[in-house]
């Protein structure tokens, strides 16, 4: 398969090099690019979170991308992006996961004094280090410092209500109404849901509010 890479990559070269054109050429989750002078260059075709903020309701929700802290993240990502982007795990407490398991418990990265928490997934057929894993988990209060943007370029803040994720994400598979507080959980698939947590009566609580959002697969 390599091989027909390349050949095909060699061909659409001297192409272009004849005709002295721009054009470009998916290959997997990769775009190979020539501007006119022949040279190129490679681009993600990954999609930010702006980008596909014109899907709605749960075809939005379930695109998984999201942006923290200003950087867009698609759930599962590896623990290396949150690394590259400042995180830290304490290397005393960075132990081994089985194999095709995930975490319950375990140490949070932390940058800048702050903690984000996260469920590392291990979805390969041999053990690894936390560091070595994905973030298949990611949950957010908003008394946090943190500021997430979920999917569809939804906000989730302190004026966060009940209605306005219906709103957004219309009818959910779970939406569990109590005195005080409502749960509103969204689902894919078994491993794959967002739940939100939102005090309706106590002002005190609310910045309890929190959102998690789980995709191990």
């Amino acid at each position: 398969m390599k091989k027909i890479i390349s050949i095909s990559m060699a061909s659409l070269m001297l192409v272009l090099t004849l005709c002295s054109c721009s054009c470009s050429v998916s290959v997997g989750d990769k775009t190979f690019s020539t501007d006119k002078d022949g040279k190129e260059t490679t681009e993600s075709a990954a999609e930010s979170i702006e980008e596909t903020s014109s899907a709605s309701g749960q075809d939005a929700l379930f695109t998984w991308k999201i942006k923290l802290d200003g950087v867009d993240y698609t759930l599962p990502f590896d623990v290396s992006e949150l690394i590259a982007n400042g995180y830290e795990i304490d290397p005393d407490k960075d132990e081994n996961l089985n194999s095709r398991t995930y975490t319950i418990g375990a140490p949070n990265p932390k940058k800048d004094g702050k903690s984000l928490s996260v469920q590392y997934w291990n979805p390969t057929s041999e053990a690894k280090k936390y560091s070595e894993c994905k973030i298949g988990q990611i949950s957010v209060e908003v008394q946090s410092e943190h500021e997430i943007i979920l999917p569809g370029n939804f906000k989730f803040d302190s004026s966060t209500t009940v209605q306005s994720i219906l709103d957004m994400y219309g009818e959910p598979e779970r939406l569990n109404e109590q005195e005080k507080y409502t749960t509103i959980t969204y689902k894919q698939d078994i491993y794959s849901t967002v739940e939100f947590f939102i005090y309706t009566q106590d002002e005190k609580m609310m910045k309890y509010n929190s959102v998690t959002l789980k995709n191990l697969v």
